[in-house]
């Protein structure tokens, strides 16, 4: 007599934990009171759900088809190759350079070591997979912030406005921002783009203020800039104009 093979296994499984609490080396603060969700289906994992309060913050986390043959390879593999689609959310938290540390490291290059921005913000991050090719998308608003581009090191307080940086794998990187902030409790505003990667990078920003001293903040900063080859453009059709005020 011959047996017929068992039919596979068919299952599906959702399971979920609540109030936990989970720590990093690499993070600056533990993710606690953690809800989490996981559905797994005939050995798929088609979504993760998380969300938990980050330091003063919160953060939200949605995770779509989990590579499982490529989690199970043996190397080391950064969480953003791993799935089809990620969405992360941290809403009123803040930001400080360790922060950048469990970042894809592009985002540390073009944003912290450019601009130094600390202090409180929100910030929105997405990733898409579709076959061979993918998009991300970091956005930052900052609430309040401090920040200081490196090639014109004029510090900003109270900074608002918005950075955005797409990326893509047929595409060249871009960093657009539109900020506004506060120095010598003046006005101050940087508006434009950053497009490739150093050191073959495009920068087309303007920085302007009106009726700022004359003072050793804005003689540092000319140095820093012409040090830096002068590649900010400091002109336009509202330019920085340091006034004595």
């Amino acid at each position: 007599m011959i047996q017929k093979p068992s039919p596979p296994l068919n299952y599906d499984v959702h399971a979920s934990i609540g109030k936990a609490k989970f720590h990093h080396a690499q993070f600056p603060s533990p993710l606690e009171e953690i809800e989490a969700s996981v559905h797994c289906m005939n050995g798929q994992i088609p979504l993760i759900k998380l969300k938990a309060r980050f330091g003063p913050g919160t953060v939200a986390v949605t995770l779509k088809d989990l590579d499982t043959k490529r989690l199970l390879c043996p190397g080391e593999k950064h969480p953003q190759d791993l799935f089809r689609e990620m969405d992360v959310k941290l809403d009123n938290i803040n930001v400080t350079e360790d922060l950048y540390k469990p970042l894809p490291a592009e985002y540390g290059n073009c944003i912290w070591n450019e601009y130094h921005p600390t202090g409180p913000a929100s910030i929105s991050y997405s990733l898409r997979h579709e076959g061979r090719s993918w998009k991300k998308r970091l956005w930052v608003q900052p609430e309040g912030a401090r920040a200081e581009y490196i090639e014109f090191r004029y510090p900003v307080d109270h900074v608002t406005g918005t950075i955005v940086h797409e990326s893509s794998n047929d595409a060249a990187d871009r960093l657009h921002l539109e900020l506004v902030g506060q120095a010598s409790n003046r006005p101050v505003h940087i508006i434009g783009d950053m497009i490739g990667e150093r050191p073959d990078h495009e920068v087309n920003l303007t920085i302007w203020g009106e009726n700022l001293p004359l003072d050793k903040k804005v003689e540092t900063a000319l140095a820093s800039h012409w040090h830096a080859g002068g590649r900010g453009r400091l002109s336009g059709n509202r330019p920085f104009v340091p006034r004595v005020g």
